[in-house]
Formats: C-alpha cells, structure tokens, sequence
C-alpha cells in the first residue's frame, strides 16, 4: 500500500505530546505548524527516494561509528575524519551534538550557494553508503523547518549511465534512446547523490556505452551545484594518477573528471584497520 503525505502528517501527530493530533501549536495568540510536521514531511520526502538497502533510511548519527554490519573496522583516524567531515558539511562543526538543535544549527542547504560537492570513497561495506544518506537526511530535515522546497535526486551510478546510453539494432534502427528527460532533471537537482561509482569492466559488457556528449552536459551544468558522490577507493585513486585518469575520462566524460577533481570538494576517505582500504 502506497501511504500518503497525509499518512504521514496523521500518524507523527496523533504521537506527538505537543500539538496532540491537531498539527499546530499556539505561540502567544498565533497558531503555528508543529514541529512534528516538519518531521512528518522529512519523512515523506526520504520515503520516496530509492535508497539501496532501505535500512539505511533509518540510521542516524550515532550508527555511524566506524564497524560495518559484517563487523570491518575502520581505522581510527579514518572513522574521526570522515565523521569529523560529514557533520560540518551539514552543521559547519564537527560537533555531534549540534543535532539536537537542527533548526538552530543546520548549514547544509548554504550549499546550494556555494556548490560544494561531497566525494565519500571506500569498497563495499565501509559505510559510504551510509553517510550519504546521513547527508541527504539533513537535507530533508532542512528543508522542512526552513520550509524550502529542496530538489534532490538519488540515484545509482549504473541507472544514470545506462539512460545516457543509446543503441541500434541489426537492422540500424534505434534500439534504445538517451533518456533525456531524467539527465535533464537529474542536472537541474539543486543536490544529486550519485551512488555506487566505479571503473567499467573492459571485459564481459556487451551493452553500448554511455554517449560521452550526453554525460558531459550533465556533469558541466553541476559545477555550481553540490553533488554528493559515492565511490569505490580505487576510483578516487584513478581520478589522481596519470593514466588511469584517461580511463576515467573515457568512461564518465571529462565534466565529471573535472568534477571529481574540484579543489573545494569535501573528500571522505574510509580506510579499513591496517592500512587496507575496505
């Protein structure tokens, strides 16, 4: 079953001790929205965005603490940082206790200003994943108590190639169009989250490749938008090293090569114990 806004907005206030179900709240003689509302909306809002597992949805800060689910550790100095990182991002200080007061403290949505982007780099089960939707979560909570109608998009690294890839069949008819409705859409979002980022196999992909031309004006329309990237450690190391950067260009275009190198960027390495990236 499909539920509602309205789902959302009726079940956070019949539980919520303030207002009592009535969704508003009288502050000397005014009657204002309740804050279980800007929550209700928060919610609303990351329910909609497919985020892969959905657990994820449901973590918050204090779940980031640097041990996977299937028990890897980060290196200590790898878990500081990246938290460190993530939480000025969005409070402009590495205070965790700067979550508490979200309405007082929040300066994610300032990025839509400067565009700063966010590059998260680790292999699978680092928590990368896990603190872009930290990330974007704040941004939900933002936009609900500063009442700014935010677009966001969330997408994965294999769905945003595949609609910029086209394809003709035997006969040389078009088999498979650019998408370019959603690459518009996606390179309008004032945040994009592109998740799951990584080098191609030269060997065992038989599908066409993304149009280079079609990536390009996606990626150059975001230099002054933030972008939020997720990706595996050895292509953040590629972006930085003379020859395999040549791949990186080929496969994602040089706009999002370029982006990948912006200087501004806010970069969260996650480095498992003993050196070894996990």
């Amino acid at each position: 079953m499909n539920l509602t806004y309205e789902d959302y907005s009726d079940f956070h206030a019949h539980k919520c001790a303030i207002c009592k179900g009535a969704k508003r709240v009288n502050r000397e003689g005014v009657w204002v929205t309740c804050g279980c509302q800007f929550n209700a909306t928060a919610k609303w809002r990351l329910d909609q965005i497919q985020i892969y597992p959905e657990s994820l949805k449901f973590k918050g800060w204090d779940d980031f603490v640097g041990i996977s689910d299937s028990g890897k550790k980060l290196t200590d100095s790898s878990f500081v940082e990246a938290k460190a990182k993530s939480l000025t991002y969005c409070f402009g200080m590495p205070d965790p206790n700067l979550v508490k007061n979200r309405k007082q403290n929040s300066v994610v949505l300032e990025h839509i200003r400067d565009g700063q982007n966010v590059i998260i780099a680790g292999n699978s089960g680092s928590g990368r994943s896990l603190v872009a939707t930290l990330i974007l979560k704040e941004i939900f909570y933002a936009s609900a108590i500063k009442k700014h109608k935010t677009t966001m998009h969330w997408v994965r690294a294999v769905e945003l190639t595949e609609a910029a890839r086209w394809a003709t069949n035997r006969t040389g008819d078009v088999d498979k169009s650019i998408d370019r409705y959603r690459l518009e859409e996606w390179s309008d979002s004032e945040f994009l989250f592109v998740d799951g980022v990584d080098l191609k196999s030269l060997t065992g992909d038989h599908r066409a490749p993304p149009d280079i031309t079609s990536l390009n004006i996606l990626f150059s329309k975001r230099f002054y938008k933030p972008t939020v990237v997720v990706c595996a450690s050895r292509f953040l190391v590629a972006c930085n090293t003379p020859g395999p950067a040549d791949l990186v260009k080929e496969q994602w275009g040089e706009d999002f090569y370029t982006l990948m190198r912006d200087p501004g960027n806010v970069v969260v390495n996650l480095e498992r114990e003993a050196g070894k990236v996990v």
